[in-house]
């Protein structure tokens, strides 16, 4: 396929999309060290008797890896941009996509529908979105820099998935808005 390239991190290899997510082709840095210190950790704690969490999957930079260690990954991703790229390595990943579970929408403190914000002057899809429209962190408010988007609990995600066995859990990221 010539959409898709082959990565390798540590001693797992993946295939991914050679398409640039906002002009960027973020796979170069995990290429380059970048998350090293993540990916030891994975190796440590990840194990094929136990599932692994990861909230914010953006377009699966951790969610790959941890699904090769792990006996199940469960994960969400809000951001419309991010999960177009993050469903497209996943099918790459014939191996492995069956051992992801995949939220499309938010982990927050409510069900149903959430703004998801970006910064102002950058597009969706660059790992920087929240749920808080804090205009002080760059966060905009208006119409162009929000999009409505799915959202549960951690409590209903767990319940959702029926997640018993998990002993790690990755990029749970909590922005205050005070």
């Amino acid at each position: 396929m010539r959409n898709r390239r082959k990565i390798k991190i540590n001693q797992e290899s993946f295939f991914i999309s050679k398409e640039k997510i906002n002009s960027k082709y973020p796979w170069n840095k995990i290429e380059q060290g970048w998350e090293g210190h993540t990916y030891k950790l994975f190796d440590t704690f990840l194990s094929q008797s136990s599932s692994y969490i990861d909230l914010g999957a953006w377009i699966g930079m951790t969610v790959l890896y941890g699904a090769r260690k792990a006996k199940a990954t469960y994960t969400a991703e809000p951001d419309p941009v991010a999960l177009e790229h993050l469903r497209k390595n996943i099918g790459f990943n014939h191996d492995i996509k069956d051992k992801i579970h995949l939220y499309e929408g938010a982990i927050s403190d409510s069900d149903g529908m959430i703004d998801l914000h970006k910064k102002k002057g950058r597009a969706f899809g660059n790992s920087a979105s929240s749920l808080v429209p804090n205009s002080r962190f760059g966060y905009g408010t208006g119409q162009g820099d929000r999009v409505l988007v799915p959202s549960m609990t951690f409590k209903t995600f767990i319940k959702h998935y029926d997640i018993s066995d998990c002993n790690f859990y990755d990029n749970c990221e909590i922005i205050s808005s005070k």
